[in-house]
């Protein structure tokens, strides 16, 4: 399903908020229809200044886009306002506040993608696998 990577990584941030009785609100980015002005709009009226806000993007599409809407934070950038996004490691560190990403094991995923695709094209009635994989943190300068 169109979206399904984004709305596990999303449900499970929104999960561990609700967990720990954190509010948070939600914007949902189509990736041609939110522009950079229409996303610091959103931010400017949910962000406050008497509040630490993080900011989560699950999208790797979207994170520039975010951090681009994010200029005018930058210097309470990370004690008032925290990034983090997923992967996207090649650009990421480039910035002044570089990004805190969530970084998945992109190898390890399509290996075991292709033994699980190979297993059942061997043995078509077998269940689907279901396998977990350890994402990393790279913590920068977007977070405290």
């Amino acid at each position: 399903p169109k979206g399904r990577t984004r709305i596990e990584r999303e449900s499970g941030f929104t999960d561990a908020l609700e967990a720990l009785n954190k509010p948070h609100e939600r914007l949902t980015m189509e990736q041609s229809t939110l522009s950079i002005s229409d996303i610091t709009q959103w931010l400017n009226n949910h962000i406050l200044p008497s509040k630490k806000t993080l900011v989560f993007v699950p999208n790797q599409w979207a994170l520039k886009s975010v951090y681009n809407a994010l200029q005018s934070y930058e210097t309470v950038i990370p004690k008032q306002v925290g990034l983090l996004g997923f992967n996207n490691t090649d650009w990421t560190d480039l910035p002044a506040k570089s990004i805190s990403t969530i970084v998945e094991p992109v190898y390890e995923e399509g290996y075991a993608a292709c033994k699980m695709l190979l297993k059942r094209i061997k043995d078509p009635s077998l269940e689907p696998d279901h396998k977990l994989l350890t994402c990393k943190l790279n913590w920068l300068k977007s977070t405290i």
